[in-house]
């Protein structure tokens, strides 16, 4: 019986439709890489790409500098290493404020 509502078969509302295709690249522990992305928010941009050799980048969000890892644990590591070092370079100079009296 046919479905007087259902359109004709070669009508263009008869689209068919191709099953979804998903993705076999599923980021291994992705809770883990969800709390570090979270961490460091305020500073990295960080993304799981799982094409590359080092699929774990981190991208600072004020320096033009970028970290790649295989591990998502040692790319933690280097965040926090150099979020507690906290040596980037400064582009200004301290200036005297008697000087800026004068």
């Amino acid at each position: 019986m046919h479905d007087p509502t259902a359109p004709a078969p070669n009508s263009p509302r008869a689209r068919r439709y191709a099953p979804v295709q998903r993705s076999t690249d599923r980021m291994p522990d992705y809770p883990l890489f969800a709390d570090v992305a979270s961490r460091h928010h305020a500073r990295w941009e960080i993304v799981y790409r799982p094409a590359e050799p080092a699929p774990y980048r981190a991208r600072h969000r004020a320096h033009e500098v970028t970290i790649a890892s295989d591990d998502v644990t040692t790319l933690d590591h280097l965040l926090t290493t150099l979020a507690a070092a906290d040596n980037w370079i400064r582009p200004y100079i301290r200036v005297d404020r008697a000087e800026v009296h004068r």
